[in-house]
């Protein structure tokens, strides 16, 4: 259904070229080469010339279109692997956490601070970009930046029983457990978004090589992570 605009315009074009060069040669064949005659020859040149105008330009329209989705596809699943990151992130704290032995060594505030604030730091510079392919990434990139502060605060709470050489009660360690449930809740509902985002650019007729990310396009929905 999407060819046919581009085969109507080709076929029109060539019945109009067609048409002006079969009267040229008519009247060329009766009154000789002369100004009709060289007129109409004119006509079908620049009919020529336009359709083949028209025809470069919808294919650099086209092209441009295709490059800017699969740029914003590449960001997008930066975004993706972003939310991923921060999610190893909070498993790793969380593991660390329930190790018996965490409280016989040095405290680890200063490691996990900078585990939250560089996976933080990423989040916000997409929560801020204006360039997405859909709104719905900096809003799922600024829950992840919201998520990682709550965890920066509940993982302060910990550190207080850690560093007095405590276990953090069950509940404290509870909420930090969960922060890798509330990221996988945010990539599930990112991908969700981007199968539906892709779905309504394909129907549409903006293609491009979105299959590079099968658990968007379907294909493969076992390599989520």
């Amino acid at each position: 259904m999407r060819d046919r605009g581009p085969i109507a315009f080709l076929a029109t074009s060539f019945a109009l070229v067609a048409f002006a060069v079969t009267i040229a040669a008519v009247i060329i064949a009766r009154e000789g080469f002369g100004t009709n005659g060289a007129a109409w020859v004119q006509a079908g040149g620049s009919i020529a010339a336009i359709a083949g105008a028209v025809w470069l330009f919808r294919s650099e329209t086209k092209r441009r279109r295709r490059e800017r989705r699969a740029l914003g596809e590449e960001v997008a699943w930066a975004v993706r692997f972003a939310l991923t990151n921060a999610q190893l992130e909070a498993r790793t704290i969380a593991a660390e956490l329930f190790d018996k032995s965490t409280a016989k060594e040095e405290s680890p505030r200063r490691h996990w601070q900078l585990r939250t604030a560089n996976c933080r730091n990423v989040l916000d510079v997409f929560a801020k970009r204006l360039d997405h392919i859909h709104p719905m990434l900096n809003h799922i990139a600024s829950n992840g930046v919201l998520l990682l502060c709550e965890l920066d605060v509940d993982a302060r709470n910990a550190l207080d029983f850690i560093e007095r050489g405590e276990r953090p009660p069950m509940d404290v360690a509870g909420d930090i457990a969960r922060y890798e449930g509330h990221f996988e809740q945010l990539i599930l509902l990112l991908d969700e978004r981007m199968r539906a985002v892709i779905k309504s650019l394909n129907e549409n007729g903006d293609m491009a090589p979105s299959h590079r990310f099968n658990v968007w396009s379907g294909r493969d929905s076992s390599k989520a992570n």
